[in-house]
């Protein structure tokens, strides 16, 4: 319930003609429904005074406005039965503020770091992002991108916020990437709201080259009656 003082108020412009006015900037993620409950009283052979024309205010996410007049007027119907000196009657007016794109994306987890073995094939799954909007519509709606889209190792699901690899990926080529992923929204003008997250993608080293001499064939030359300990040759490996 909320004060319909916090929200609205009546003016009048001449005799018998009210203006109504918002006190303060509506928010429709704070409410998105209002009811406003108006009653007119002309009482009796009495000054119609400002305050005796009332006004109230409910707020729901999902408001049934035929319920909500049914047991006002249960509510009131004894009252206007009893009254004697004065006559009256009700307006509700059923208020819905529309959505603008006015939040944006907001990553769930803004960073990520990522470890995964060499050589896994392509299209692994490496992470997967989420971001939720808190608009409605097409402005709540969410997309993701990759900041640098001409990345040949990585690719990211639009929809699902899914990172995958593109290709093989080789730690003796590269040990550590770091990705940017953008969040926006389809609210107009598109992209206008956006956040981002960073993945690093640490790739684990996997014992899967062979040890290898670096020449196939190997001569040595040396004297006889060489003490022990005397050098014969040098022999290279590498893996």
């Amino acid at each position: 319930m909320c004060r319909v003082s916090d929200f609205f108020r009546l003016s009048v412009f001449r005799p018998n003609v009210y203006g109504l006015f918002a006190v303060r900037t509506l928010d429709r993620d704070e409410y998105e429904n209002y009811i406003l409950h108006l009653i007119a009283n002309d009482n009796g052979d009495r000054p119609i005074r400002p305050e005796q024309k009332r006004l109230t205010s409910r707020q729901s996410s999902s408001l049934n406005i035929e319920d909500f007049i049914k047991r006002r007027s249960d509510s009131n119907s004894n009252s206007i039965k009893t009254s004697l000196i004065s006559l009256q009657s009700e307006l509700f007016i059923y208020l819905t503020l529309l959505d603008i794109n006015d939040n944006a994306p907001i990553f769930t987890q803004i960073y990520f770091h990522v470890k995964i073995d060499e050589n896994q094939p392509r299209n692994t799954m490496v992470a997967r992002l989420h971001a939720y909007d808190i608009d409605k519509g097409k402005n709540g709606s969410v997309r993701y991108e990759l900041m640098n889209k001409e990345r040949e190792e990585f690719s990211i699901d639009i929809r699902s916020g899914i990172l995958r690899t593109k290709r093989i990926l080789d730690r003796e080529q590269c040990e550590l990437y770091r990705i940017g992923i953008r969040a926006h929204d389809l609210g107009v003008p598109i992209k206008k709201y956006s956040s981002i997250a960073i993945v690093d993608v640490q790739i684990n080293n996997l014992n899967d080259h062979v040890p290898y001499f670096i020449h196939d064939l190997y001569h040595f030359d040396i004297k006889e009656n060489l003490p022990v300990g005397t050098i014969v040759g040098r022999l290279t490996i590498g893996d």
